[in-house]
């Protein structure tokens, strides 16, 4: 059996090179998330929530992340939708 291994420093960027995509990421997530492995997850989370997504990648995150449970909640929070009157109550606190 073959299996991806994936070196994991404290000091990785969210966006860092060497997850390789968006696409990388979330495999490394669902396994991480699996084998419950913390420090992965929030890495990949991490770089998730920070990487540029291509139509097809935010099509299988849609798929993939709400099954995970609330560890990857904040991928999720890049994909809904802003309420109107959040915004309206933010400017008139300002004032």
């Amino acid at each position: 059996m073959m299996m991806n291994h994936v070196h994991i420093q404290a000091s990785i960027t969210p966006v860092d090179d060497s997850w390789h995509g968006v696409r990388n990421a979330l495999g490394i997530l669902r396994e991480a998330v699996e084998l419950g492995c913390q420090k992965i997850v929030t890495a990949c989370v991490n770089y998730l929530e920070a990487a540029p997504w291509e139509e097809a990648e935010e099509e299988e995150i849609l798929r993939i992340i709400p099954g995970m449970g609330s560890q990857a909640e904040p991928i999720l929070a890049r994909l809904q939708p802003v309420n109107p009157t959040a915004i309206v109550g933010i400017f008139l606190s300002a004032i």
